[in-house]
């Protein structure tokens, strides 16, 4: 029978205590799978170093946006910081989506759904 000293054995259960902190090994291969998922975004719709950024959402007062923008094509850690951050300061339903610049033109584009039921005589019923 062999004996672990005891340096080895602590040192096996606080790496052992650290991973299932992190989190299980499903997690772990999903949040992997997912990166490699959004590099293949970032590098198909990339066009000489830059890509479309399609930032959407719709805030607490039912105001949705569009925001286009071009920007240098970004790592995936800034894309994971920008989400981040998106998701941080939302106040309804938002997504970030990625495509070509010569697809998408720069802009925002805004649309008040409760003012558009106001005028459209149904101020209780707000149709996205």
């Amino acid at each position: 029978m062999t004996t672990i000293s005891k340096n080895k054995r602590a040192a096996w259960k606080k790496i052992t205590r650290s991973l299932d902190r992190v989190s299980d090994n499903y997690n772990v291969h999903w949040n992997i799978n997912n990166r490699v998922k959004l590099k293949r975004v970032l590098d198909n719709n990339s066009e000489d170093g830059m890509i479309a950024m399609i930032d959407t959402g719709m805030d607490c007062d039912c105001v949705s946006w569009c925001d286009v923008c071009h920007m240098p094509t970004p790592s995936v850690s800034k894309v994971m910081l920008l989400e981040d951050k998106q998701q941080e300061y939302a106040e309804g339903p938002c997504s970030l989506n990625w495509g070509k610049p010569s697809e998408h033109s720069t802009g925002r584009q805004t649309r008040d759904h409760i003012m558009e039921a106001h005028e459209n005589g149904h101020p209780h019923v707000i149709y996205r």
